[in-house]
């Protein structure tokens, strides 16, 4: 199973501390490696957080959301492939690249 940069999906979670496990949405944002990892970053439904990207259905490619949802661009995590649920559908062009205008100056790469 790949995935690739733009592609929402639902994923098991583990909580920081580790007792729990949670499904969430997240947006890829590293392809697939061969290894069958991959990086996210999360989706929430809850507004108000500094650094998050809005999503709306007219933001989505394909594929469609519940609710109204913000992409949390200050947050990234490495996830496999198998605590993929499923997939959402996809961003477009103009939303992964305003993520990544948050996201990589506080990583330091250029986009």
């Amino acid at each position: 199973m790949t995935f690739s940069p733009g592609d929402i999906l639902m994923v098991d979670v583990m909580f920081t501390d580790q007792t729990q496990v949670k499904q969430r949405p997240a947006l890829v944002l590293r392809a697939t490696d061969a290894g069958g990892d991959f990086v996210v970053t999360p989706i929430t439904s809850q507004p108000g957080h500094a650094k998050a990207v809005p999503l709306t259905q007219a933001e989505l490619a394909s594929g469609s959301l519940p609710k109204p949802s913000w992409i949390r661009a200050d947050h990234v995590y490495s996830i496999a492939t198998s605590t993929v649920v499923k997939r959402y559908g996809a961003v477009t062009p103009p939303v992964m690249k305003a993520v990544l205008a948050i996201l990589c100056p506080s990583l330091g790469c250029k986009c």
